[in-house]
């Protein structure tokens, strides 16, 4: 779904250009992704096309050309997966100190740049723990809760009106409590579409790390509004 690479070989279909030049052969598309690689592969051996990068020119329609084109596709597809496996592994390492792994804070927080851990966001800290204090102690509903931040022109951190779900997820993420979680989700790539998508992992499968930073609500406030939640919904 490049619309770059459409736009090349939809130039190299109507024969305007001699070459492709590329940076690295990877560049093209992703190694793994065979389909792709097999239509730029037709487009340029069709329209007699080279294939340029700062080390080879490639005439695609030579059997010595195709041979080393597929062997360094081969060992940038190799590359490629023990770069993401590294950066796997440093994310992890990082997630496991109660640093940020990855993605934004929840709302209330930011990432101190210093440390990577979560402190509380001087702007909207305020807001996060009034949403709380308003469900324990003067029994508003989520639906009250939204009219009440619409009324107050108060927006999220991403500037979109507040939803029955953002305050869902807020009064159950037990980060709230000072844990640090990652790998709740993680992205995966339909293989019938080629599409990514986020999946939800077990929760066994996740890393917490309990004081991790300074909690926003006590424990005795973040169950007790779970339990209003679950009493309202009976």
């Amino acid at each position: 779904e490049r619309e770059g690479i459409k736009e090349v070989l939809r130039l190299v279909r109507e024969g305007e250009v001699d070459g492709v030049w590329v940076l690295h052969q990877d560049r093209l598309c992703r190694p793994e992704n065979l389909r792709d690689l097999a239509e730029i592969y037709d487009t340029l051996v069709d329209s007699d096309t080279a294939l340029v990068t700062p080390t080879n020119v490639y005439n695609l329609k030579e059997d010595n050309d195709v041979l080393t084109f597929d062997f360094q596709g081969m060992v940038a597809k190799f590359g490629r997966r023990n770069l993401l496996r590294n950066m796997n592994r440093g994310k992890i390492a990082t997630a496991k100190e109660g640093r940020n792994a990855g993605g934004a804070a929840p709302e209330g927080y930011i990432v101190d740049p210093k440390t990577d851990k979560y402190v509380f966001d001087p702007d909207r800290a305020e807001y996060a723990r009034q949403s709380w204090d308003l469900v324990y102690n003067h029994d508003y509903t989520l639906r009250d809760l939204v009219k009440e931040y619409e009324k107050r022109g108060i927006r999220s951190r991403t500037g979109k009106k507040w939803s029955l779900t953002h305050f869902h997820d807020m009064f159950y993420n037990e980060e709230y409590l000072g844990k640090y979680i990652y790998g709740r989700t993680k992205s995966t790539k339909d293989r019938r579409t080629g599409e990514w998508k986020k999946i939800k992992v077990p929760q066994k499968d996740w890393i917490i790390v309990e004081n991790a930073h300074e909690p926003l609500v006590s424990k005795e406030v973040f169950f007790g509004v779970q339990e209003k939640l679950r009493w309202r919904r009976k």
